[in-house]
């Protein structure tokens, strides 16, 4: 039993967890989030006042945002409302997040997705929108590439950017097994 109860804990110790953080200015207000895992791959999180075009590469082309495929951009829709649904969850509302301070209504992040071919200059977006009620819906409409949110109280860019996910070492991952081994072969 105490051999179990041993190969259990050290295997415990050397599983990682992953969770979605918020990150925070000195001031208080919600900046962006790292560890959003969508379709198995981590991205950061990174609220924008500013122009697609200034945040997005010239905002122009499909290879300008992520993530690329159609389904990853529905996980990122997913993830999108998720993270607003966290930010209430910690206690802010539409005024805490970056892009909408002072807001006291309503914040609606957008993600880039593609550029539409049939109208050059307008590109769909993943939408999610934050609500004073707590709210937190996900949808793709058009905007244009040249929308400046700068000068919107009640709209914000959101950068999402590949990170790598931290995989435990070799080492940890055959303590455990042989940890168990060598008990084993004491006995």
């Amino acid at each position: 039993m105490r051999t179990l109860l041993f190969s259990v804990l050290l295997a415990c110790a050397a599983t990682t967890a992953h969770a979605t953080t918020l990150t925070t200015n000195g001031s208080g207000q919600v900046t962006g989030a790292f560890g959003i895992v969508v379709d198995g791959s981590s991205y950061s999180l990174v609220m924008a006042d500013t122009t697609c075009a200034a945040l997005f590469n010239g905002c122009d082309a499909d290879a300008d945002f992520s993530p690329q495929t159609e389904a990853n951009q529905l996980d990122a829709q997913q993830a999108l409302v998720s993270f607003l649904s966290e930010v209430w969850a910690q206690g802010f509302g539409p005024g805490d997040i970056v892009g909408c301070i002072g807001s006291t209504s309503q914040c609606s992040v957008y993600t880039p997705t593609h550029i539409v071919e049939t109208n050059p200059g307008v590109g769909a977006s993943v939408l999610g929108l934050l609500t004073a009620s707590g709210l937190a819906q996900g949808g793709v409409q058009g905007i244009a590439a040249t929308q400046d949110f700068s000068t919107a109280d009640v709209a914000a860019w959101a950068l999402m950017t590949f990170t790598a996910i931290p995989e435990p070492g070799t080492a940890l991952l055959l303590a455990p097994a042989l940890a168990a081994l060598a008990h084993r072969r004491r006995r």
